[in-house]
C-alpha cells in the first residue's frame, strides 16, 4: 500500500513559506528536546563528577540514536509529510491513529506549559523576584 495515495492535494494555503527566527529555533530546541538541565543539580552532588558528566553526555546519545534510527527507517519506507500519524495508521488503523494524535497533542500541551515556570524559577534564583514579577515573567515568556 502506498501511503501517498491517501494524501490530499496540496492547496495554495499549504504552500506558503513559514519562517523561523533564531530565538524561536533556540526556544523550540530547548523546550522540545531537553527542557533544560532541570533536575541535574542533585546528580552532581550525589555521584562523582566524572560519572555525572559521562551520564549527561552519553545517555542522551543512546536515547536519540534509537529514535533517530527508527525515524529514518520509517521515513524511508513510508515517505509522507504526516510523519508518525501515517505510520501508526498504516500499522494499527484509524482508531490508534486518532489516539496517538490526541495523546501526543495532550502530552505536548501539558509538557510545554511546565517549562516557562521552570525557566522563571531558575531566573528567580539568580535575580530577586517577587511573587507577581515571577508569574508575570512566566506569562510573558509564554
Amino acid at each position: 500500500m502506498n501511503i501517498n495515495e491517501e494524501d490530499e492535494p496540496i492547496t495554495d494555503f499549504q504552500q506558503t513559506k513559514k519562517t523561523l527566527n533564531v530565538f524561536g529555533l533556540i526556544s523550540i530546541l530547548f523546550f522540545l528536546v531537553s527542557g533544560g538541565g532541570y533536575g541535574t543539580d542533585a546528580l552532581v552532588s550525589t555521584v562523582p563528577p566524572l560519572w555525572s558528566l559521562l551520564g549527561i553526555l552519553i545517555i542522551p546519545w543512546f536515547f536519540s540514536l534509537a529514535l533517530g534510527l527508527m525515524t529514518a527507517e520509517l521515513a524511508t519506507a513510508m515517505p509522507t509529510e504526516s510523519g508518525f500519524l501515517k505510520w501508526v495508521k498504516a500499522g494499527w488503523g484509524d482508531y490508534a491513529c486518532f489516539m496517538e494524535g490526541f495523546s501526543a497533542s495532550l502530552i505536548t500541551m501539558i509538557d510545554q506549559s511546565v517549562y516557562p515556570l521552570i525557566f522563571a524559577e531558575y531566573l528567580s534564583s539568580v535575580f530577586v523576584m517577587s511573587f507577581w514579577s515571577f508569574h508575570l515573567f512566566a506569562i510573558l515568556f509564554i
